[in-house]
């Protein structure tokens, strides 16, 4: 059984590469912001369920991404 022939690619004619999204500083605010707020909700949830400790790590990760918007 042959695997076929093996083909190399040139990663640098850019047929590789894909659009990057450019991210301005607002929508990188926004992103963290929302995902602070993602963060403060699965902690809110967790404390609905008794989970004290998954909650304290959720705010723990918001207080982290937090500090990146100073």
């Amino acid at each position: 059984m042959s695997a076929g022939p093996v083909v190399q690619h040139d990663f640098h004619s850019g047929s590789a590469e894909i659009l990057r999204l450019g991210l301005g500083e607002a929508d990188i605010r926004d992103l963290l912001v929302g995902e602070i707020g993602e963060r403060e909700q699965a902690a809110l949830e967790f404390d609905r369920l008794g989970l004290e400790d998954q909650a304290e790590a959720m705010r723990a990760e918001a207080l982290i991404v937090r500090r990146y918007l100073k």
